[in-house]
């Protein structure tokens, strides 16, 4: 049954996330990145200092957030200051990112353009290998191991150490839109804009 229903946004909000550590959903729309707990129907804090953001996600350890916007750059927040504490450029557009499960490595979604970036290094390396839009993106919850969910109907697996793509699924009906692991790493799930959901075992 529904508990809460949140009050704040003013447009459409295009990402979100939980932290269990935490206990705090994030979402991200109309220029903010608000985070909410399950007990009030307002937000807990609002950072408007974050335009054009289309995505937000949470480091496993709860101590950042990464909030991904549509000219390309990924917004780093404290979450002990709820302050905007850095700044990455990850192409042109960003539509989604995932963070790997020791918080050392994203990976984003764009226009046909993923990057992974060693978060410790501040480092970026472009992931070749899609023709359109990038939506889904995971991280394997144990290996360093990112998926990607392209309008080019492919599923691409990279090993985000090497910067290269290991596997490509081909022979989707329509374009592809998210993608998750199961938690214990051993299937896929998979939307199409279509109406389907595939589920792989790994």
């Amino acid at each position: 049954k529904k508990i809460l229903t949140g009050k704040g946004h003013s447009g459409t909000i295009f990402g979100m996330d939980y932290n269990s550590r935490l206990n705090l959903f994030v979402t991200a729309g109309d220029n903010t990145v608000r985070l909410w707990n399950t007990k009030d129907t307002t937000a807990v804090h609002t950072i408007s200092t974050v335009t054009n953001v289309f995505t937000a996600k949470f480091s496993p350890d709860g101590k950042t957030i990464y909030a991904g916007c549509t000219n390309g750059k990924i917004k780093i927040i404290s979450t002990d200051s709820w302050l905007v504490v850095d700044s990455l450029q990850s192409g042109t557009t960003i539509f989604n990112m995932a963070v790997s499960a020791d918080s050392k490595y994203v990976i984003t979604g764009g226009n046909a353009e993923v990057f992974a970036w060693d978060l410790k290094k501040k480092t970026g390396t472009a992931l070749k290998g899609h023709s359109k839009w990038v939506y889904g993106a995971a991280f394997h919850p144990s290996l360093p191991i990112a998926v990607t969910a392209s309008y080019d109907r492919t599923l691409r697996f990279w090993d985000v150490e090497k910067g290269i793509n290991t596997l490509t699924l081909f022979g989707f009906e329509h374009e592809l839109y998210t993608v998750s692991f199961s938690n214990d790493g051993k299937r896929l799930f998979i939307t199409e804009t279509g109406g389907t959901a595939h589920i792989i075992n790994l």
